[in-house]
């Protein structure tokens, strides 16, 4: 999830670069992100996957990339 790093070089910017993650004070220490989101990845409902409508909404606008670091470690069920 987000942090207070993005690990993308500092020579690419974005018009957007939204963080998703669970520390919402790590990723305001994060000056590359436009937009942070605090969310519980481990809050997963069958069927329906994570239980979060801000996922939900996120999940209909367009992105260009989407990069996951530091998430699979802290995932209790990484396979659901």
């Amino acid at each position: 999830g987000a942090a207070e790093d993005s690990y993308i070089p500092d020579s690419l910017t974005f018009s957007r670069h939204v963080g998703v993650g669970a520390n919402k004070l790590l990723m305001e220490q994060n000056p590359a992100l436009t937009d942070a989101y605090v969310v519980d990845l481990n809050d997963v409902e069958q069927e329906k996957g994570v239980n979060s409508e801000t996922l939900r909404e996120l999940s209909q606008e367009q992105f260009d990339v989407v990069l996951m670091t530091n998430t699979v470690d802290f995932l209790m069920n990484p396979r659901e």
